[in-house]
């Protein structure tokens, strides 16, 4: 996490893990997990427009991400249960609590905040 002062959040990496359903149930399993990186100051809409915006880029054939309706859900390493993270919330809502920094050759699964996104019918 770093300080930028926009509306006093700070940056974040999140890592999400992408559930496929439907049309797109054929994605690429090296696509199904993404890193964003989004401020705490924005709000969760922010987050599900960085998540179409990634997979976009993928340029899957015949799929369009942008009106996609997508379930997000905030999973506690350790924890089994899933907050739902509603899109007019701030992200700082579900991922507030500072932390130091830790060498990326030291994290361990249990340092990483996760978000789980899933597409809705």
């Amino acid at each position: 996490m770093t300080d930028n002062n926009d509306r006093d959040g700070i940056d974040i990496t999140l890592n999400c893990l992408i559930v496929p359903i439907g049309n797109l149930f054929n994605l690429p399993s090296n696509q199904v997990a993404q890193a964003i990186t989004i401020n705490t100051g924005q709000r969760v809409s922010v987050l599900e427009n960085a998540i179409r915006n990634q997979l976009n880029q993928l340029g899957l054939l015949g799929v369009q991400f942008s009106n996609l309706s997508l379930s997000i859900r905030q999973i506690h390493p350790g924890t089994v249960g899933e907050r739902p993270m509603n899109s007019q919330a701030y992200i700082s809502d579900f991922f507030n609590d500072p932390f130091q920094p830790r060498p990326i050759a030291k994290l361990s699964q249990d340092d990483i905040d996760h978000i789980l996104v899933k597409f809705a019918k």
